[in-house]
């Protein structure tokens, strides 16, 4: 009688102590790096600044934590890490779901020391609040497959779920439908009293998430490159895939080295070997968590279901991501979702000498990523010190200047939120803007000139012209022609110009 006690208060000490591993991993160096363009906007959009293209779901998930820490990087992410810690909860409530208490702190344990998802849960982003409505729609969708005859509560969480998590990202949509695919060929036309409640729940999310689906069917028509319509696009959407499946283990360290790939390892021995450690690691973990897997699934109870359901999801949602494209290996969460019980397959499914010293070999590995990860000024997936660019503005930038930024209104609010007096006459993008892209004079300005021209002409109205370049590289000498310029460097990702007529210089002088 006492053995089970034993073993409950074991596993709640374990269980205790991973959530303390990931909170400490998560909070720490919360504000240590500067934000990323994308992090920068949302910032405003959580204060309700801005609002065309804002999902409202940002107010809510980010704007009590700017109200309750300030104005900071911290304040920012702090709802991101808080969802990445809760993360771990569903986890294992998942995994004791499929398996049992062992497979489920093997999962917790996974998700706790992820170098992929400390970095997401770092991000003023939504994806830390994605990852985890998708692990509670697998929760709730897992219990009412297991149940005979699901509790109505299963059912209301799952619609609950569905709407905030279609409110957060438009591919929502898709985790339910893949559920509601399953359910049907799990029960068949016998089943339909099952199948027709969840269609019921399913068309309940359409509907009240009509107006986000809405707005993003607009945006979706801006960007001509969202979607692979070309041999070219879909080459490089499946290597960003395949790319990001090896940093569902190691996190950006082996996708995002500096520099030419090639010289750069020979140039660093021990960087060379620990790259080789996590290939080779990789394919034996994957692949092995992959093919214990392939036999549970041959079996006709629940366990082999649920697998059954990870697997297919994992194949589903890479398939459509080698079709839309991708930006941020943070996209492909729903991909990482199911991936991560799969590993957890391999790990907690026999022993050995040879899984003890990989599984130590994998988190000295993880370790040398997530070191790596910390010790960065900014984000691997967009290398550029915002945070340095805004104190240069903020000493010299005078009002009188014109500011260009061949980026959209993400790097112009993430500049503000540095520098909130950011006074400029500012261009950008106008992909976003309503305001701008309504004004047909600027829009046709922005269409039908190239940078050279976009240049020249703003020197014809102000003595100075700032040109910030994020993504893009100038060539200098075809851009400024004969005008003087001063460069400051960034970051890889981030250039900034002063461009100055020649009659003012010459004053200067």
């Amino acid at each position: 009688m006492n053995l089970p006690i034993k073993q409950h208060r074991r596993t709640l000490a374990v269980l205790i102590l991973v959530l303390l591993s990931g909170a400490v991993l998560r909070l720490l160096p919360l504000g240590h790096k500067c934000f990323g363009a994308d992090e920068g906007v949302i910032w405003w959009m959580a204060l309700g600044q801005i609002q065309h293209d804002a999902p409202p779901i940002y107010i809510y998930a980010f704007g009590w934590a700017i109200h309750l820490f300030g104005w900071s990087e911290f304040a920012g992410r702090m709802p991101s890490a808080l969802f990445g810690i809760l993360s771990i909860i569903v986890v294992y409530a998942v995994g004791i779901t499929v398996f049992d208490r062992k497979f489920a702190l093997y999962s917790a344990f996974l998700a706790a020391i992820s170098a992929y998802l400390i970095p997401i849960s770092q991000e003023m982003r939504i994806y830390s609040l994605l990852g985890l409505e998708i692990l509670l729609a697998l929760w709730f969708f897992l219990q009412i497959l297991k149940e005979r005859k699901a509790s109505a509560v299963w059912w209301l969480a799952l619609l609950i779920v569905g709407v905030i998590g279609q409110y957060t990202h438009c591919f929502f949509i898709f985790v339910l439908g893949y559920f509601g695919l399953v359910l049907f060929i799990r029960t068949g036309w016998k089943g339909w009293r099952v199948w027709t409640r969840y269609l019921l729940v399913l068309i309940a999310v359409i509907l009240v998430g009509a107006p986000e689906l809405s707005k993003t069917f607009s945006v979706a028509s801006t960007r001509q490159h969202l979607y692979a319509t070309d041999f070219f696009h879909l080459k490089m959407n499946v290597f960003r895939v395949l790319r990001t499946y090896f940093g569902f283990l190691y996190g950006d360290y082996l996708t995002n080295l500096p520099g030419s790939l090639i010289p750069y390892l020979k140039a660093h021995p021990l960087r060379l070997l620990v790259s080789v450690a996590m290939m080779g690691s990789w394919i034996i973990i994957a692949v092995g968590g992959l093919k214990i897997s392939a036999k549970i699934v041959r079996g006709h109870d629940f366990q082999s279901l649920a697998i059954r359901t990870l697997i297919g999801m994992l194949l589903a949602f890479t398939a459509l991501f080698f079709i839309v494209d991708v930006s941020t290996g943070a996209h492909l969460i729903f991909i990482y979702v199911p991936f991560l019980f799969i590993v957890t397959i391999y790990w907690a499914r026999g022993k050995g000498i040879f899984k003890k010293v990989l599984f130590a070999l994998f988190l000295i590995l993880t370790a040398v990523s997530l070191f790596t990860h910390y010790g960065l000024p900014y984000a691997a997936y967009e290398r550029a010190d915002w945070r340095a660019a805004s104190t240069l503005f903020e000493r010299e930038l005078n009002s009188a200047d014109a500011l260009l930024l061949f980026r959209s209104r993400n790097a112009y609010y993430t500049l503000k939120f540095y520098h909130p007096e950011l006074n400029a006459v500012t261009y950008y993008t106008p992909r976003h803007d309503p305001a701008l892209l309504n004004d047909r004079a600027l829009a046709a300005w922005w269409r039908n000139t190239n940078p050279v021209e976009k240049v020249n002409s703003l020197l014809e109205r102000h003595s100075r012209v700032w040109v910030v370049e994020a993504d893009l590289h100038l060539n200098e000498d075809a851009a400024f022609g004969k005008f003087p310029y001063r460069l400051w460097d960034f970051g890889e990702d981030l250039r900034v110009y002063l461009i100055q007529r020649e009659d003012i210089r010459a004053a200067e002088i």
